[in-house]
């Protein structure tokens, strides 16, 4: 989910452009997705999407990155 000023319609498609840290750097993830739900919250939407379609080689990259970032919360959380 996100927020945002604009105003979208249930089923609208849009294209949502993610940026996730890989070492040092933010790498640019691209998917088309869809708006499943709407909030209006103090003048301000937040949205609820679906991802339908990513960029190629991009939804790898987000489920590996996803699967690395648990890795490293359950190590952390075992030296607390």
């Amino acid at each position: 989910s996100f927020e945002t000023m604009e105003r979208f319609d249930i089923n609208d498609k849009i294209n949502i452009l993610l940026y996730i840290p890989v070492n040092k750097e933010l790498e640019l993830l691209k998917a088309i997705s869809k708006i499943v739900w709407i909030k209006k919250d103090f003048g301000a939407f937040s949205i609820g999407a679906v991802f339908q379609k990513f960029a190629p080689g991009d939804q790898k990259r987000l489920r590996d990155w996803l699967l690395e970032s648990i890795k490293k919360k359950k190590v952390e959380n075992n030296y607390l």
